[in-house]
């Protein structure tokens, strides 16, 4: 459920655009080209994509669990052509806050875009984040992501909707997330396994290009040999 404050800032702002007449509608109604950019494959190159894009999560899940050393890489037409073909069957879209759907994503130079559209016609519009992403350079598994444009249509919106939003989701999550500011920008620090004494992974690169993201890491389990081999194997070596 959408914390309070969120659906009172959304009613302001609705009345405030009463105020502003047409053209505090269009701003409303305003959609970032990236969001419009990012649905425009035809539905055989989406279910392609979209499977492709599974696959490969599948394997980079697989080899985070039982390889020393593990990385992937995907592109932002891939994740969007999964979102619009199989996001709503899987139990991942039951994440989302009520009345978020329809969510994108576009990848640049250090920076993620997102978008979703919010609420029922005719009041749906789309809110947009862009956000700059880097790793803390002497801190390891912490992710700093500066907040550098969030709006609804083309109107800016308070931060503050993000924060309060972000710490409700992730609260019984082994993730933590604390803000400060920077020249003025809301930055989160965002610290993996945080209820780990000792982690079993370190992210190592996590790089991000136009249309592309790259991650890398290594485990830390002395333990690990890699995946578990198939029982008939063991049998076979045995003879």
């Amino acid at each position: 459920m959408l914390r309070k404050s969120l659906w009172i800032s959304l009613f302001l702002l609705l009345l405030l655009i009463g105020g502003l007449g047409a053209s505090g509608w269009w701003s409303l109604k305003h959609e970032p080209a990236f969001y419009l950019q990012a649905d425009t494959a035809t539905h055989p190159q989406r279910r392609k994509e979209s499977r492709g894009f599974e696959q490969a999560f599948n394997r980079f899940v697989a080899d985070v669990r039982f390889e020393r050393q593990w990385q992937t890489q995907w592109t932002d037409e891939q994740i969007n052509c999964w979102l619009v073909e199989d996001f709503v069957s899987s139990n991942l879209h039951h994440w989302l806050p009520e009345g978020v759907r329809e969510p994108r994503v576009q990848f640049r130079e250090d920076e993620i875009c997102l978008g979703f559209r919010y609420g029922a016609e005719p009041w749906s519009a789309v809110v947009s984040l862009t956000l700059k992403v880097w790793l803390a350079p002497r801190e390891p598994n912490v992710i700093l992501v500066e907040v550098r444009q969030f709006r609804i249509g083309s109107m800016p919106l308070t931060i503050k909707l993000l924060q309060e939003e972000i710490t409700q989701k992730i609260k019984d999550q082994s993730i933590k997330v604390h803000w400060y500011r920077h020249e003025g920008k809301p930055v989160a620090v965002v610290r993996l396994q945080a209820d780990k004494r000792e982690p079993t992974y370190h992210l190592e690169s996590l790089q991000l290009a136009q249309g592309i993201i790259h991650i890398q890491g290594r485990s830390l389990d002395p333990e690990l040999r890699g995946p578990p081999a198939n029982p008939g194997t063991k049998a076979a070596a045995r003879k």
